[in-house]
């Protein structure tokens, strides 16, 4: 939050130039806030995820469901019927 004068707008414009994002009520006079994204991809870009390798990540995101799903069923066959059979 910032704790601006009465003429924010004057002294943020300067701030904001080159550097992407928004105010978030640029008619406050006691506190305003500043958001340093314009958009969700440059919020994203920050977390190292790019929407050039969308596909790379989604191929990510189904093998790790795709392997816990396995996991899950593997591990339950394993407890539930093998483990029975091998107590006989």
């Amino acid at each position: 939050m910032l704790r601006p004068p009465l003429q924010q707008q004057g002294l943020l414009l300067p701030r904001r130039d080159g550097h992407p994002g928004y105010l978030l009520n640029p008619t406050a006079t006691q506190s305003c806030s500043f958001c340093p994204y314009s958009v969700g991809d440059e919020y994203a870009r920050t977390l190292h995820f790019y929407y050039s390798a969308r596909g790379r990540d989604a191929g990510a995101l189904l093998a790790l469901c795709v392997t816990n799903f396995v996991l899950l069923f593997g591990v339950t066959w394993l407890v539930r019927v093998q483990l029975r059979r091998w107590r006989k």
